[in-house]
């Protein structure tokens, strides 16, 4: 049988595999679902933990450029505000999918076993 673990990067993110039931933790991963999870991410008790909104929108902010000589942004249009909404619905959506594919491919995995035995 396997599972999956899921290995935080150290890049503000993480990835995925399959692993057998006896696998032994490395350090930096774990076999609890993070879930939907906000940029950027850190690795905490054993856990990959999301970014607040507020954090989320605080780096957001932070990381746009002002052209030299302009003035500093007053916030997010209502552009960049849709823009970052739908961005986030597809980094959620994505995840969502990650999940479902895993868990087709254990099933998928588990049946092969069972047709082969």
């Amino acid at each position: 049988m396997t599972k999956l673990v899921y290995k935080f990067n150290g890049k503000d993110d993480f990835t995925t595999a399959f692993v057998e039931d006896d696998y032994v933790l490395q350090d930096n991963e774990t076999f609890d679902n993070p879930g939907n999870v906000l940029l950027p991410v850190t690795f905490s008790n054993g856990k990959i933990v999301g970014a607040t909104q507020a954090e989320f929108e605080a780096e957001q902010l932070a990381n746009q450029q002002v052209p030299e000589g302009a003035n500093a942004p007053t916030g997010p249009s209502n552009t960049e505000k849709a823009i970052a909404a739908l961005t986030l619905q597809i980094a959620q959506n994505k995840a969502n999918q990650d999940t479902v594919n895993a868990q087709l491919l254990l099933a998928t995995a588990k049946q092969t076993v069972k047709e082969t035995n």
